[in-house]
């Protein structure tokens, strides 16, 4: 799989982040991964999104979802 990124500015430069993992389309919004991240790190929605600011990289939203949405970002 090919790494995500994000661009961004923080303090007037601009900055490009690799995305730890993803979040894909396949999503069914189940809440199970929301409810295993220990930093708060994945809000809902349609599909649900990882926050890369907030996200640590500790992996438990993996291994839990059911319909395996959640995929590594680089």
């Amino acid at each position: 799989m090919q790494a995500v990124f994000i661009e961004g500015v923080i303090n007037n430069e601009k900055e490009v982040t690799a995305l730890a993992f993803i979040i894909t389309e396949e999503c069914s919004a189940c809440g199970v991964c929301v409810e295993e991240c220990p930093v708060e790190a994945i809000s809902e929605g349609e599909i649900y999104v990882i926050d890369p600011e907030l996200c640590t990289d500790c992996g438990a939203c993996e291994p839990v979802c059911p319909v395996e949405a959640i995929l590594p970002g680089e």
